[in-house]
């Protein structure tokens, strides 16, 4: 009975500080930086990037394929198609779409359209 007891106890004790560490990291988030907004300055970006530090693999008529650097010869790594409309802002080393090289380390924002394809929002290309 008192094995049970303290067994009972140490639940009880471990299940309320896992309940309060949740409770304080989810009070401590700052939701206002959920989304990027309409129309974000050009010095600033509000959300941390859909895809970061990724590398061009290839250059489309409307798209781009990007992929995240090989860092072992013996992976396999993901690649996304991201498309480029009239409304992506391009930053840091390129103003448009001409200017992006095979190989540029970029970020991506991204919107998402009706049909499922993601388009850039933003991209930012590293000097």
């Amino acid at each position: 009975m008192k094995k049970s007891l303290w067994l009972s106890f140490f639940v009880i004790v471990t299940l309320l500080g896992c309940n309060q560490e949740e409770i304080e990291l989810t009070s401590n988030k700052d939701t206002t930086k959920d989304t990027v907004t309409e129309s974000p300055s050009k010095n600033e970006i509000s959300t941390d990037p859909d895809y970061v530090d990724m590398l061009v693999y290839e250059i489309k008529e409307t798209s781009i394929l990007i992929a995240p650097p090989a860092t072992d010869p013996e992976a396999s790594y993901p690649v996304y198609e991201i498309l480029i409309d009239k409304d992506t802002d391009f930053r840091g080393r390129v103003n448009n779409f001409k200017d992006l090289k095979l190989d540029d380390r970029l970020n991506v924002w991204t919107k998402n359209k009706t049909d499922g394809k993601v388009v850039a929002k933003i991209i930012l290309v590293s000097e």
